[in-house]
């Protein structure tokens, strides 16, 4: 019973967010989110801009105000979903997850966008930042923390398969293996190679072509369709006619007749981490950063089982045994010795005690009084504790009652000097003294009794 209900809370209950996401409940929602208005006048954020950048007033009044930010639609209950609990994967999440990985990234400038939006995701802040001096249409090649990321600049169909047939020929030869493959493409196709019905024909062919190399690659395969076009902001009329929305979204419906959807692994939906910022796309095709980074953590998400993690390959991988002496720290170790020092004389429940406590306990005696000693200090708690042992068993007093002893004491059997020199006594000794004591005690209380009942006769 504690075994079923361990693994209903598992699956259930708050680590479901920690497991992998398992890809036959969660592939069919991950794609489905929306961007989520925050208001930048809520009372959190008013004290936070007041403490943290000294602002008490913005330029716009509250209602216009608000930061758009990604989030994840919660699946029906009766899909079976629940466990899909999908969430933006942090840098160190996403560093450990790909951590002696190589991902390439085949495209036009859309998935160059998502190429730095990876970058930026696993910790490199200033990837994709806007330098009039870096080239476009180039390839790019990163190495971030422990993995390798590449960007291969293909616009078009038949570019993105002279791509992939490029990386299916080096991995065979065993030069480069990547384990991720992200590709995608579609709007420069539809405003370069769709004006005849030839050039239709040959696109055409590429995409099978393509459909091919998706579907033999050699690692796990992502194709991004096209973010949502806003035909407004086309800078001319020939992009307005050859690459407006209904034109694009005519692109893909016939990628996906032709199986480009289903050749890849995972497919991410561009119009659907797109749709709610299609006005701040400023050239009618590309987006700001944030849009791209939504993209980039669907595919995080999508990573659990694209990418699923050998956990005891990975700790074998990352655990590295520290060097002797780099754990040390002299200083803490000098802290400690200084507190082990400390709790020997004030902690100890005898001596560290009584010292604390004599500094305020006086003993109300004619010899204390004029000593100015303590009722409670270590020298007088033991005479208090042993004196009476001394006394019953004949004992020397102890050196500070010896010169006050009453003399029927010193007069023992036995010399009590000569007895510390000839004998050891132990705890054994000591008992069988206190019970010799209490045999002649009750010997002489008997022989006592008897007397007083022969006078009586």
């Amino acid at each position: 019973v504690l075994g079923i209900l361990w693994q209903v809370f598992a699956l259930e209950g708050a680590t479901a967010s920690t497991t992998p996401l398992p890809a036959a409940r969660c592939e069919a929602f991950v794609n489905d989110g929306v961007w989520v208005p925050v208001s930048a006048c809520a009372e959190f954020q008013k004290g936070l801009d007041t403490r943290e950048h000294d602002s008490s007033a913005f330029y716009r009044d509250c209602p216009d105000i608000s930061t758009l930010h990604w989030g994840w639609r919660k699946p029906q209950q009766s899909s079976g979903s629940n466990q899909c609990r999908f969430r933006s994967r942090p840098a160190g999440e996403l560093q450990k997850h790909l951590r002696g990985k190589t991902i390439i990234f085949v495209g036009d400038l859309m998935v160059r966008n998502l190429f730095h939006a990876l970058c930026r995701a696993v910790g490199d802040a200033n990837a994709g930042r806007y330098d009039a001096t870096v080239a476009e249409h180039a390839d790019i090649s990163m190495k971030v923390g422990h993995m390798h990321i590449e960007y291969k600049w293909a616009p078009l169909a038949f570019d993105q398969v002279a791509k992939l047939k490029e990386i299916r020929t080096k991995s065979r030869s065993g030069k480069s293996i990547p384990d991720l493959i992200v590709a995608g493409g579609g709007t420069m196709d539809r405003l370069h190679v769709w004006a005849t019905d030839e050039d239709t024909e040959s696109h055409k062919e590429a995409v099978q072509k393509l459909a091919k190399e998706l579907d033999h690659g050699v690692a796990p395969t992502v194709w991004c369709t096209p973010t949502t076009i806003n035909t407004p902001a086309l800078g001319s009329e020939e992009k307005r006619n050859q690459m407006n929305e209904l034109a694009i979204q005519q692109v893909r419906t016939m990628y996906s007749d032709m199986d480009i959807d289903t050749s890849a692994n995972f497919v991410l939906d561009g119009p659907s981490y797109s749709r709610g910022r299609v006005t701040e796309s400023f050239d009618g095709v590309l987006y700001p950063h944030s849009v791209y980074d939504a993209g980039i953590q669907v595919i995080a998400n999508a990573l659990d089982w694209l990418l699923p993690v050998d956990h005891e390959a990975e700790f074998e991988e990352t655990f590295e045994t520290p060097p002797t002496g780099t754990l040390s720290n002299p200083f803490l170790g000098l802290m400690m010795a200084c507190f082990c020092l400390i709790g020997l004389f004030f902690f100890d429940g005898y001596l560290g005690f009584s010292y604390l406590s004599s500094l305020f306990v006086r003993r109300q005696t004619r010899r204390q009084q004029q000593t100015s000693l303590s009722a409670v200090m270590p020298s007088d708690l033991f005479e208090e504790a042993f004196m009476p042992y001394h006394q019953k068993l004949k004992l020397p007093l102890p050196h500070a009652k010896k010169a006050s002893a009453p003399s029927s004491l010193a007069n023992g059997v036995k010399s009590s000097d000569s007895i510390l020199r000839s004998n050891n006594f132990g705890d054994a000794d000591l008992l069988s003294l206190l019970d010799g004591s209490a045999g002649d005690s009750s010997m002489v209380g008997r022989t006592r009794t008897r007397s007083s009942r022969r006078a009586v006769r």
